[in-house]
């Protein structure tokens, strides 16, 4: 391949004619865009992916590459194809919820990175994606804070991956990102509550040291004010008010820091939502929940995309209410219908890799949802699955059952009789709320 300047050289010199160049990968085209955007040189790229690497072919007129039915830096889209041999060599990440530790741990991982460019193509500001529990939210959140982080170096975790082939690769690493999994925020009030300030902890504590020298001392002072309360662990009212803006503040002064707009990923958003009301303390902790999400998700000037993941919508908590920049996304929407949980293909593969087979026992078993219209398979089952070789219901523990409890015992004679008549024959037709949760509906 030749250097970057050496191309640079021969643009310059050949300002009418087209220059076709050989490069290694996408990302050496991507430097190449970068370098001559920063020199000031106006340019149109072609990119063609090859077997080899890829071909780039470079105009100072938009004019003469456009007659040949280009587009600026179009890229076709190449199709990832996984050798079953290699794959073998890998084990299942059971457990294993961080997507650096998947990849550097050279462990089985499905690729999805396909979100990433669904994410950036569609026009949402703010994107609620429910699905159930075990089902993938947590490590494809990591796996977009992984991608989008100014603050990491990833070229390495995605190189096989299918966004890595495509012009989207070129965002990679270039947005500042606050990312909070909530999953772990249940129990008793204050445990839940000190859970919150842990999640908020580690990303404060990331930039700790420059929120001093924040131009802006008003903003310098909240910050570390906020500091101080989650160091405190103080779940006193005045140091729930204090850290209510918590994150809109830490947008505010990313935004200054890197003046581009935030990306904000929010896992498992209604856990604390959920432990509340099963801990019949909702009441306690609302205003800090609500208040927390709505100022960084209503009208905020400082955030670019945001994206939540749960169970279910939390409707009218006063979380969402005058929220008209969210996107719901549920069991049967198109949007990012395949991303969460295995399509049929991904788990033959899969299964194939650890000499297994796709047969009517497992589809039976563990092929039970259909997202967006196409058949989805429990991922957790499937994994387990795969690293033990026995056919059993491995998702049935993974969550409690005080709320189906609960409701059960609050509901009436017919639903209880209703209840018996599922188990005794395995299927019932209901009329289902979707816009709403379980939380919210009385009686």
């Amino acid at each position: 391949m030749e250097s970057t300047d050496g191309i640079i050289e021969k643009v310059l010199s050949n300002k009418d004619e087209n220059i076709i160049v050989n490069l290694k990968g996408l990302m050496d085209a991507v430097t190449l865009e970068k370098a001559l955007n920063e020199r000031g040189i106006p340019f149109v790229m072609d990119i063609r992916l090859t077997n080899e690497g890829c071909i780039a072919t470079i105009s100072r007129r938009k004019l003469d590459i456009y007659e040949k039915n280009m587009q600026d830096f179009y890229v076709e889209e190449p199709k990832v194809l996984y050798e079953t041999e290699i794959l073998k060599e890998k084990r299942v990440p059971i457990g294993i919820s961080n997507y650096r530790d998947v990849i550097n741990e050279n462990a089985y991982c499905v690729d999805k990175t396909k979100m990433i460019e669904e994410l950036l193509t569609l026009n949402d500001e703010v994107t609620l994606i429910t699905r159930p529990r075990r089902f993938g939210k947590t490590l494809n959140m990591s796996m977009l804070a992984e991608f989008f982080d100014i603050t990491k170096e990833s070229k390495e975790l995605f190189k096989n991956t299918y966004i890595y082939h495509t012009k989207y690769v070129k965002e990679m690493n270039q947005w500042p990102v606050i990312f909070m999994t909530l999953k772990d925020c249940k129990g008793k009030k204050e445990k839940l509550i000190k859970q919150l300030y842990m999640e908020l902890s580690k990303e404060y504590g990331r930039y700790y040291d420059e929120f001093q020298s924040v131009k802006d001392r008003f903003l310098s002072n909240q910050l570390l004010e906020i500091c101080d309360v989650l160091l405190d662990a103080d779940i006193s009212i005045n140091g729930e008010v204090t850290v209510i803006n918590a994150i809109e503040l830490l947008m505010r002064f990313l935004y200054k820091k890197y003046e581009k707009r935030v990306i904000l990923l929010v896992d498992e958003y209604d856990t604390p939502f959920m432990s509340a009301y099963a801990g019949k303390y909702s009441e306690q902790v609302k205003d800090l929940l609500t208040g927390m999400f709505s100022s960084a998700l209503k009208d905020n000037e400082y955030l670019y995309k945001g994206v939540l993941t749960g169970i279910q919508r939390i409707a009218k908590e006063n979380l969402f209410s005058g929220l008209n920049n969210l996107e719901v996304c549920s069991m049967q929407d198109e949007k990012y219908k395949d991303v969460f949980g295995f399509t049929e293909d991904e788990t033959r593969t899969l299964l194939e890799a650890h000499h297994l087979e796709l047969n009517q026992d497992v589809k039976e078993m563990y092929d039970g949802y259909t997202i967006g219209g196409i058949e989805i398979y429990n991922p957790w089952s499937v994994i387990n699955y795969a690293d033990k070789g026995v056919l059993a219901s491995y998702w049935i523990n993974t969550g409690s059952n005080e709320v189906v409890c609960q409701l059960l015992e609050k509901s009436s004679n017919k639903v209880k009789k209703q209840y018996i008549e599922l188990l005794e024959k395995g299927e019932m037709k209901v009329n289902c709320i979707l816009e709403g949760a379980y939380i919210e509906l009385r009686g």
